[in-house]
């Protein structure tokens, strides 16, 4: 099954790529722009399972920011975070749509929290996934500016490398990645790293009311509890997960991860891992009754 592929005009005149797909409570997803293509994501061996888990319990708005999957592609240095609220803004003022629960991944999380800060009284509850508040935390990781460094020299070689970044070399989740990325970016965006560098939403994330869940692999470094999200505590719960669990595929088949919207289900309740990520329990010795 394909989906439905729209467009939007944004209010400077862009056109934004949509897709909605499920039945249910609705949902926004911002997408990481390096991995995101409303036609190709929802077909994607990995990515596909992911959406498709979260389509069963929600309606699910999916959309491509400007410059990346089927939206105009405008050269990337000229791409902001205004620029990125303002399309979803367009997209979510088209499906007419007054309150939801929004996720985010990766380089999606901070439009993200700038549109939940902005936009509190639409924003039901948010999730984060692997997320960063400030864009230099990820960029000025060694193996970021490896990746980019080999983008200019070769985008086949750099983009089959996220992949395997992502994945872990061998894994069959690993295969076909790297053209996936091609899909949905050019090879300039890799080279928008001032502008990129620059986005900064830690005051913003401070201001977002919604509960706020923070999910991300144990491995990743720039992702912690203070760039993931900023907002209050008790809104917001840090679950880890192993890198080499394939997040993508099992946090789509847990329980609690992505539903978020039915409000019988509080967010701030946290989600149970997948069985393989949690140690066995000590099974308590019975006790012997007394001896009479």
């Amino acid at each position: 099954m394909e989906l439905e592929v729209r467009y939007v005009t944004t209010s400077d005149g862009v056109r934004i790529a949509y897709a909605i797909a499920g039945s249910g409570p609705p949902m926004v997803t911002f997408s990481d722009p390096i991995a995101s293509h409303v036609q190709l994501g929802w077909s994607h061996p990995v990515l596909g399972r992911f959406f498709q888990e979260m389509a069963r319990r929600n309606t699910v708005l999916f959309f491509d920011f400007r410059g990346c999957g089927l939206s105009d592609r405008l050269p990337a240095h000229t791409v902001t975070l205004d620029d990125a609220v303002r399309d979803a803004e367009a997209v979510v003022q088209r499906v007419g749509w007054r309150e939801f629960a929004m996720n985010a991944g990766g380089g999606g999380s901070p439009a993200a929290i700038a549109f939940a800060a902005r936009h509190p009284e639409q924003v039901s509850r948010l999730a984060l996934a692997d997320g960063f508040a400030r864009a230099n935390d990820m960029l000025s990781q060694p193996q970021v500016q490896a990746l980019i460094a080999a983008a200019k020299l070769d985008w086949i070689l750099a983009t089959e490398a996220i992949g395997t970044a992502a994945f872990g070399a061998g894994r069959e989740e690993s295969s076909g990645y790297g053209a996936y990325i091609r899909s949905c970016i050019d090879p300039e965006y890799m080279q928008n790293t001032d502008v990129l560098a620059a986005i900064d939403v830690s005051e913003l994330a401070g201001a977002v009311k919604a509960p706020t869940l923070v999910l991300k692999h144990s491995g990743l470094q720039y992702s912690t509890r203070r760039s993931g999200g900023g907002c209050a505590p008790h809104q917001r719960i840090c679950q880890r997960w192993d890198r080499s669990d394939a997040c993508y595929q099992r946090a789509g088949s847990s329980s609690g991860a992505y539903s978020l919207a039915p409000r019988h289900r509080p967010l701030h309740r946290p989600c149970r891992p997948h069985r393989d990520d949690v140690p066995p329990r000590r099974r308590a010795r019975p006790r012997r009754p007394p001896r009479a």
